[in-house]
């Protein structure tokens, strides 16, 4: 009987700080709003013009 109370004292003790360091503090402050999201569209346009450049650099190269 006493060793059966014993376990439970020392998962009791082991469990209770674990599941309260778990949960966390509340929210964060209140700061800056945060930053409009980037589009997908943003840097789309550059990045197929590099790669359509690209591609006819090395088709270019190819021939000679």
């Amino acid at each position: 009987m006493k060793v059966e109370r014993l376990t439970y004292l020392i998962v009791l003790l082991v469990h209770l700080p674990i599941k309260t360091l778990a949960q966390g503090s509340g929210p964060p402050p209140p700061g800056l709003p945060d930053p409009p999201p980037a589009t997908i569209e943003q840097g789309t346009a550059i990045l197929f013009t590099a790669g359509i450049v690209f591609g006819l650099l090395v088709m270019i190269k190819k021939k000679s």
